[in-house]
C-alpha cells in the first residue's frame, strides 16, 4: 500500500499540473487577491492571517507570476496532509495498509483534489491542523500541538477551534490538567503575534473584518442555508467516503477515536447548526470534515470489508471525471475562464502603458492587476460605496494618478448580460463627477472554447481629478 500512496501521490500532482496548463481555467477572484498580496510581503493583511501571501510568494519565486507559481505550493501540501491522515489512523489502528489506503482516499478526494487546485486559505489550515492531532495522539504533547495550531493561525484563525474539542476530549477522558492545557493555549496564540503588528498600525481591521462576518454583518439579508451547506459537505467529501464515515462516526468503541469524532461534531457540527440561522460558505466546516477520513480508516480497520475503500475511492474519481468533463457548463469554475483575453481587451480599447487601470469591486481589481498588460498595478476605486478591503491600505488613485487618464474595468458575469448596457450607462455618468471626460463604454466577451463566461466592460476616463468617494466605515 506504501507504493501504491506514493504513485497516487505522484500520478494525481502529475495530472493537476497538467489541467492547470492546459484547461484555461484562471485563477479565482481570492486567488487573485491573495497574489496581490504576495506583491508586498507583510506580516498581515486586510481579511487574512499573511500565511496565505508568504505561501504564494515563494511558488511564484520559483515558477513565475503565473497561475502554476500562484498554485504550485498548494499542489504539494495535500501530501503532507494525507500522510498525516495516514499517521492518525496508524496511531489508533496500528494497521499501515488501511491507513496508506486512508490517506491514498484523502488525496484523490473532491477535498483533496480542490485544496491542490486552488490557493486558498484553507490549505494551511488543514495541514496544520491534521498535524496537530497526529502529534498530540502519538505522543500526547501539548507543546507540539500548540506549535502546529500556531502555525494553522498563519493561515486561517478557524484553527483554534480545534482547543474546544481537545478540552472536551481530555475531560471526558479524565487526562485534563490546567497546567499543560494553558501552556498549549499560551503556544497557539504565537501565531497571532504577525498579524497582531500589522493590525496595530491598521485600525485593527482584521480583527474587525472578523467580528463584522461572524456578527452576520456583511450578510444579513442573506437566508440561512443548512441543506446546501449539508450538500456542499457531502460533495467535498464525496458520498461514498461519507456513507463510509457514518458508521465510525456514531457506532465505533474504540474509545481513542472519540477525539475525531468530537472533532467532526464540535467543527462541523457547530457550523451546520450555524447554517440553521444564517447562510454560511460550503467550505466553512472543512476543518471538521476532514477528520472523517481517519475516522473512516480507524473503522474500515476493525471490519473484514476493507475492499470498501478502494471501492469508493474509483466511484470518487469517477465522479470528478464526469465534474471536470462537464466543467465548462456547470463547474464553478466557469468563472476563471477566459482571463487571460483581459490584456487583449483593454489593449484593443486603446490602452497604453501611460494610462492607468482602476475598478470598484476588488475582485475585478486583482484579475485585471493580474491578467493585464504587464501585470501593472490596478486601482481600487471605491465609487460603488463598498466596505473595506486590502486595497484601501495601499496607496491609491488619489496619491498616483492625478491628472492622468485610465481605464474603469468591471467584469460581468455572462448571466448578467441583459443588465449590462444600463450598468454601463449609469457607470459611465458616475464617473463624469471625477474625471474631465468620460468616453463611450466598450464591451468585450471572454470567450474560452467557445463559450462566454464573462463580459469585459471598459470605459475610458481622461484626466482624473482627485477627488475620491464617500468612504463606508465598514469592514
Amino acid at each position: 500500500m506504501k507504493s501504491l500512496f506514493w504513485i497516487g501521490c505522484f500520478l494525481s500532482r502529475a495530472l493537476l499540473v497538467l489541467f492547470i496548463l492546459t484547461s484555461g481555467v484562471g485563477l479565482m477572484p481570492d486567488e487573485a487577491q491573495y497574489w496581490t498580496w504576495s506583491l508586498f510581503p507583510d506580516f498581515g493583511y486586510y481579511s487574512k492571517p499573511p500565511g496565505i501571501a508568504w505561501q504564494i510568494w515563494m511558488g511564484t519565486h520559483i515558477f513565475g507570476m503565473n497561475e502554476l507559481g500562484v498554485r504550485f505550493i498548494s499542489l504539494l501540501l495535500p501530501i503532507p496532509m494525507a500522510l498525516f491522515i495516514k499517521g492518525i489512523v496508524n496511531v489508533l489502528t496500528s494497521n499501515p495498509s488501511v491507513a496508506y489506503l486512508t490517506g491514498l482516499a484523502f488525496l484523490l478526494s473532491p477535498l483533496g483534489m480542490s485544496a491542490s487546485l486552488i490557493a486558498t486559505t484553507d490549505g494551511g489550515m488543514l495541514l496544520f491542523g491534521l498535524g496537530t492531532i497526529y502529534f498530540y495522539l502519538k505522543s500526547s504533547s501539548h507543546t507540539q500541538a500548540g506549535i502546529f495550531i500556531a502555525l494553522g493561525a498563519l493561515w486561517k484563525w478557524m484553527t483554534y477551534v480545534l482547543l474546544l474539542p481537545l478540552l472536551i476530549y481530555e475531560l471526558i477522558m479524565k487526562q485534563f490538567k490546567i497546567a499543560p492545557f494553558l501552556w498549549m493555549c499560551l503556544i497557539s496564540l504565537l501565531g497571532l503575534i504577525p498579524a497582531l503588528l500589522w493590525n496595530i498600525n491598521h485600525d485593527f481591521a482584521t480583527f474587525r473584518h472578523v467580528e463584522g462576518t461572524i456578527l452576520n454583518t456583511h450578510t444579513a439579508h442573506a437566508a440561512a442555508n443548512p441543506v446546501a451547506f449539508f450538500l456542499a459537505a457531502i460533495t467535498l467529501v464525496s458520498p461514498g467516503f461519507f456513507l463510509l464515515a457514518l458508521p465510525a462516526l456514531f457506532s465505533m468503541k474504540k474509545e481513542r477515536a472519540l477525539l475525531l469524532r468530537l472533532l467532526v461534531l464540535f467543527i462541523f457540527g457547530g457550523i451546520l447548526l450555524m447554517s440553521c440561522f444564517r447562510k454560511v460558505q460550503g467550505n466553512w466546516g472543512v476543518l471538521g470534515l476532514v477528520f472523517l477520513f481517519p475516522l473512516m480508516g480507524c473503522f474500515l480497520a476493525t471490519t473484514k470489508k476493507k475492499w470498501f475503500l478502494p471501492a469508493a475511492i474509483l466511484v470518487s474519481l469517477l465522479l470528478q471525471g464526469i465534474f471536470l468533463g462537464n466543467f465548462l457548463k456547470r463547474s464553478p469554475l466557469q468563472h476563471g475562464m477566459g482571463m487571460e483575453k483581459i490584456s487583449d481587451a483593454l489593449i484593443q480599447s486603446g490602452y497604453t502603458p501611460q494610462h492607468f487601470l482602476f475598478s470598484d469591486r476588488y475582485q475585478t481589481v486583482s484579475l485585471v492587476w493580474f491578467y493585464g498588460p504587464e501585470q501593472k498595478k490596478t486601482y481600487f476605486f471605491n465609487i460603488s460605496n463598498l466596505r473595506h478591503n486590502q486595497f484601501c491600505f495601499w496607496p491609491g488613485m488619489e496619491k498616483e494618478c492625478v491628472r492622468k487618464s485610465g481605464f474603469y474595468v468591471a467584469l460581468v458575469p455572462s448571466a448578467e448580460k441583459s443588465s449590462l448596457s444600463v450598468r454601463a450607462h449609469h457607470m459611465q455618468k458616475k464617473l463624469k463627477e471625477y474625471f474631465a471626460h468620460v468616453g463611450r463604454p466598450k464591451i468585450y466577451p471572454l470567450r474560452s472554447s467557445n463559450t462566454i463566461s464573462n463580459y469585459l466592460l471598459i470605459i475610458p476616463a481622461r484626466k482624473y481629478s482627485g477627488m475620491t468617494p464617500e468612504q463606508k466605515e465598514t469592514y
